[in-house]
């Protein structure tokens, strides 16, 4: 597009600084300089567009498995500039220095993760802008169903009554709520 938009600007600062524009529409810009003698051509142009730090992600949710955690989270807006997420693991809901995955995707899976142990993640959107900073907590434990209780046997029986036993069970990482 050869068709640039003539801004009344004079002075003699080699910089300037265009506002009221739209996030991320592209802009096209060229420059003249003028004396008494009358004014050059336009330079080669440039283009460009303006944008901001995204929004801090929002979690949709964490669904657990055998071993694995599964996190979503609704799109950041871009303000005219890509995203990539960074999400940050820890063993405690604090100290989010080790970040785990970094992406564009809005969910993600862990897998090999400790049936059991509660981990913590925090999310944050960056783009060419920098973030906003870090998401609130989301928080979860694989887990999967218990084992098969084992050694079941007959203790007695009485009238009317017959006495069972058995042995415990692996919980596989959440608590038994009855057998």
């Amino acid at each position: 597009d050869n068709s640039f938009n003539v801004v009344d600007w004079s002075g003699t600062a080699t910089s300037y600084t265009s506002s009221g524009m739209t996030n991320g529409t592209i802009y096209y810009f060229a420059v003249s300089a003028k004396n008494r003698d009358g004014e050059s051509a336009k330079s080669t142009s440039a283009n460009g567009y303006p944008s901001k730090k995204p929004t801090v992600p929002t979690w949709i949710g964490l669904s657990h498995s055998d071993g694995s955690l599964d996190l979503s989270w609704n799109a950041s807006t871009s303000n005219g500039d890509a995203v990539t997420y960074t999400i940050y693991q820890s063993l405690t809901d604090g100290g989010f220095t080790n970040a785990v995955w970094t992406g564009t995707s809005l969910a993600h899976s862990f897998t090999d993760l400790s049936n059991g142990v509660t981990y913590y993640y925090k999310i944050k959107a960056t783009n060419r802008d920098g973030d906003l900073g870090l998401s609130a907590t989301i928080s979860g434990y694989p887990s999967k169903k218990p084992d098969v209780p084992a050694d079941l046997a007959i203790r007695g029986h009485g009238d009317g009554t017959i006495d069972l036993s058995w042995g415990v069970t692996a919980d596989n990482g959440d608590a038994l709520t009855y057998y």
